[in-house]
Order: structure tokens, then sequence, then C-alpha cells
């Protein structure tokens, strides 16, 4: 039989998302010399923390709530499609060249999950939803600037 997939596991996939994001910035902060680059990744660095710590407040609410859903079907079989195109950057290994690659690498990781996160909208209860709009605005930020950075 088929483990239920639900939004308490989207989640706990967002918080490994973040920390690899996390880890990501800072590793790329360390390389780079010019101090206003650094400081940019180190801030995106310390939001992707942020909002780990936001999902994390998320799924314990989800776990104590009667609001983890579970995703069915064809809809389930997207966001898992979703998350796992999100994850790109911890299944290859990826080991950066240069800074452009960096940068290329950066900017798919904010928009696969600005759109991962805006088709989650519709599954969330209200107050979940302006946590996820929140952190839309705030990947949207992050895509503007290391399209800024390049």
């Amino acid at each position: 039989m088929r483990e239920i997939f639900t939004l308490t596991d989207v989640m706990n996939s967002l918080i490994e998302l973040e920390s690899i994001g996390y880890e990501f910035y800072s590793a790329l902060g360390e390389k780079v010399e010019d101090r206003p680059q650094k400081e940019l990744l180190r801030q995106l660095a310390e939001d992707e923390k942020g909002h780990e710590a936001l999902y994390r407040d998320m799924k314990r609410h989800l776990e104590t709530s009667d609001e983890d859903l579970p995703l069915e079907g064809e809809y389930e079989a997207y966001i898992r499609a979703l998350i796992d195109q999100n994850f790109f950057i911890r299944k290859n290994k990826i080991e950066v060249k240069n800074l452009d690659e960096a940068f290329d690498i950066a900017e798919r990781l904010e928009k696969d999950t600005i759109f991962l996160l805006n088709e989650l909208k519709s599954v969330v209860m209200e107050h979940q939803r302006k946590n996820i709009e929140k952190i839309i605005e705030e990947e949207r930020s992050h895509l503007k600037k290391i399209l800024w950075m390049r």
C-alpha cells in the first residue's frame, strides 16, 4: 500500500530545501571576494534560515490540527514532481565552476521555489496562505537581487 503524502510532507521538503539554500549561499559567499556580493549572499543565506523557521512553525501547526490534508492523484504527482525539480541541487551534488554558473543555479532555485509555493497556496488554509505569500515575496526579492548581482 502506498504511503499518504500530506502537507506536512511538503513542509518537510521545504524545510530541507531552505537548509540546502542556506548552505549553498553560505558556501558561495565564502568564495566571492566582491564585498557587496559577499554581503548579499550572507543576507540570502540568513533569509533562507528565516524561511526554514517559518516552515517549521507551519509544520507544527499542521501536526496539531486537522489541516494536514492528503494530496492525492494527479495533484500529488504534480507536487512531488515540483519538489523533485527543486532538489536538483542536492541530487546532483553540484560543483560550481564559476560565479556565473553559481548565479544560474541560484536563479533556478529561487524560480522553482516561487513556482512550487504558488501551487501550494491553493491547498493550504487562509492563515497559512499569508505565510506562503510572505515567503513568495521574499523569494521574488531574492531573484531580483540575484539577477542584479550578475
